[in-house]
């Protein structure tokens, strides 16, 4: 059986609680796809990184699909990114396992806080790197594919709003490609 999943939420670098989990999670056979211990806690700030952050993202979106469960670090608060991760993983019907009680960011949007909150007894909220790894490893076989009843609404909204992050990371990467090729072919002046 391959079980992988990807940790979501507040991921800042040397969280150790998050490496912790993640070498646990890594010892007990789940193949962990992000976020991966080499990678800079997940973008450099470097302004040549459009098509970087657009790969990774595209690369975690397909992960939290192809997943066994979605793991939401939350040690902080839930924001848009955060929610819109979370969404997706229940449009697939992934079980959500949240690492503490959820706390909204204020300028979370409705639809997103309302729609998490309507679902919340339906996530497993547990803190992770305090289990044993017997106890992690058995609540982990005991998950199963959980259906969150979306309505075809909500359904479509969080498409939408998908395929919206992707158009707007697509146009930040094409908008800075294009600004480079202009600055590059740009006419040597005369002295």
């Amino acid at each position: 059986m391959n079980v992988a999943t990807q940790i979501s939420g507040n991921i800042r670098p040397g969280n150790k609680a998050l490496i912790a989990l993640n070498s646990m999670l890594t010892h007990i056979g789940i193949n962990v796809a992000r976020p991966v211990k080499d990678e800079p806690f997940f973008y450099g700030t470097d302004m040549d990184t459009p098509w970087q952050q657009y790969n990774k993202e595209l690369e975690f979106y397909d992960s939290i699909a192809r997943s066994s469960f979605h793991i939401v670090y939350n040690d902080g608060v839930i924001d848009n990114e955060i929610g819109l991760q979370i969404l997706y993983a229940m449009l697939k019907e992934r079980p959500i396992l949240m690492t503490g009680a959820p706390v909204f960011s204020e300028d979370l949007s409705l639809f997103m806080r309302d729609t998490l909150k309507k679902h919340l007894q339906d996530f497993h909220s547990i803190n992770l790197p305090e289990l044993e790894l017997t106890e992690l490893s058995i609540l982990l076989s005991k998950l199963k594919p959980t259906r969150y009843s979306l309505s075809k609404n909500e359904k479509v909204l969080i498409n939408s709003r998908v395929k919206a992050l992707f158009r707007n990371l697509l146009s930040e990467a094409k908008d800075l490609r294009l600004h480079q090729s202009q600055t590059a072919i740009r006419p040597a002046q005369e002295v």
